[in-house]
């Protein structure tokens, strides 16, 4: 497919919304050099073939893994503080122990190795590759804010208007226990 038969494509469709969605898509992958091939966003028709037979690529975000220095302290601050629900905690097959929890149907894994960490987590900056944060949506930003920031934690970012204004209405950032930056973000009231 190429740009000129969007337009035309895009008027012949009944979903016009998923399909504006999938060639933008199918155009940052072209230009990033990642070949599209298959039912990728580039082939609509089969990707909409695929969506009827119930195929898919990616059926939903199940968890971020991480390291910590001390699994006890860690779980307190996101299951005590923050809400998440612990699944599982077990020792792994090296010496270490290793937690599951949960929050809206995504887990965070967190593994304590048996040696050690002396490397604290450090922020990525934005000229570097990798993930910057962990976000969770709340209902009120600035009332977490208190709550939190009178349990102990520490924050870099207090309550402010979101960049992002079309999704998010306001963000707060703090650290974990292990310096990881955890984003709160209250989401713009869909309407």
């Amino acid at each position: 497919m190429s740009p000129a038969d969007v337009p035309d494509l895009l008027e012949r469709s009944s979903d016009a919304k998923r399909l504006q969605a999938e060639v933008p898509c199918a155009a940052r992958l072209k230009r990033s050099g990642i070949a599209v091939q298959g039912h990728l966003c580039s082939a609509l028709s089969e990707r909409t073939q695929d969506e009827q037979t119930g195929a898919s690529m990616v059926q939903g975000f199940e968890h971020v893994g991480m390291t910590s220095s001390d699994l006890d302290r860690t779980i307190a601050f996101y299951c005590g503080l923050l809400g998440l629900r612990e699944i599982l905690v077990k020792r792994t097959g090296e010496g270490g122990r290793i937690a599951f929890l949960e929050t809206g149907g995504v887990m965070l894994e967190i593994v304590e190795p048996a040696a050690p960490i002396h490397t604290p987590a450090r922020e990525v900056p934005v000229t570097e590759a990798g993930i910057r944060h962990l976000t969770f949506r709340v209902a009120d930003v600035e009332a977490e804010y208190e709550r939190l920031r009178s349990a102990g934690v520490e924050f870099t970012v207090s309550p402010r208007k979101a960049v992002n204004a079309e999704l998010i209405r306001k963000v707060a950032f703090c650290r974990d226990p292990d310096g990881i930056i955890v984003e709160l973000l209250e989401r713009q009231p869909s309407g």
